[in-house]
């Protein structure tokens, strides 16, 4: 049944229901968005039987703002996982979908967290070192089917940071180190099956000063690429394309 109100402070916030939680930017959009035209009736509120939001965070928020009735529907049975069903208009995020399982105590994501703290890495670069790159794989994460792997990358993982400690050396220290795009472009190179760790270390300081900031991950995996393959006969290669969707 629909209901309305103004009273904001029955409804409660969920530690689950993304990440970031309410953002400024969207909040606003929604706010002009009810003072052009006020379609609150029509897009109302989810909430559980302890009135705790489902869906519609940035709604209430804007409706409080604006001191308009904010409209809702109480679904008794909800479980968690409705959460996930419910947020599809405004897509989540990979930090959201993290947030999320961790906080309904999902193990093998609290692992996945573990593994993020102890090696000082963002999830993007995590999920770029534990999964394979195949789609199937980021779906299952949405799902709720990871399955951390562990043991498996300290090879990889060790390799990616005396690489950036030996850039620092010759270089010094620079913001692009820590980004997404760098990683994962260093990740694919020493992840292939033929990646030649003597051959690498030896030629990065000849290129030291190609290696540099950066538009789009692939300008930093031809780059690394060049680096590796410099005075190889036999050429280290990846498939660009598959790699783009990490």
């Amino acid at each position: 049944m629909l209901q309305k109100t103004k009273e904001y402070d029955i409804f409660k916030f969920r530690t689950d229901n993304r990440a970031t939680g309410v953002t400024k930017q969207r909040l606003k959009e929604i706010v002009e968005s009810i003072k052009l035209c006020n379609l609150l009736e029509y897009r109302p509120i989810i909430v559980n039987s302890a009135m705790e939001i489902l869906d519609g965070q940035h709604r209430l928020m804007a409706a409080q703002e604006l001191n308009v009735h904010i409209y809702y529907q109480v679904k008794m049975d909800a479980t968690p996982e409705d959460i996930l069903r419910l947020n599809v208009q405004n897509p989540w995020q990979y930090e959201d979908y993290m947030n999320f399982f961790c906080s309904n105590h999902a193990q093998e994501y609290l692992k996945l967290q573990d593994f993020i703290k102890k090696n000082n890495i963002s999830l993007k670069v995590a999920m770029a070192l534990v999964l394979s790159g195949e789609r199937t794989q980021y779906k299952d994460f949405k799902d709720g089917h990871f399955v951390f792997k562990d043991g498996e990358h300290s090879v990889t993982l060790d390799l990616c940071h005396r690489t950036i400690d030996v850039l620092k050396r010759y270089s010094g220290s620079k913001p692009f180190h820590k980004t997404t795009k760098f990683w994962k472009a260093l990740i694919i190179v020493i992840s292939a099956a033929n990646f030649d760790e003597i051959g690498w270390f030896r030629n990065i300081p000849k290129f030291i000063a190609n290696i540099e900031v950066k538009t789009r991950m692939e300008d930093y995996l031809h780059e690394f690429l060049k680096i590796h393959n410099w005075h190889k006969p036999e050429r280290l290669r990846v498939n660009v394309e598959e790699n783009i969707h990490y």
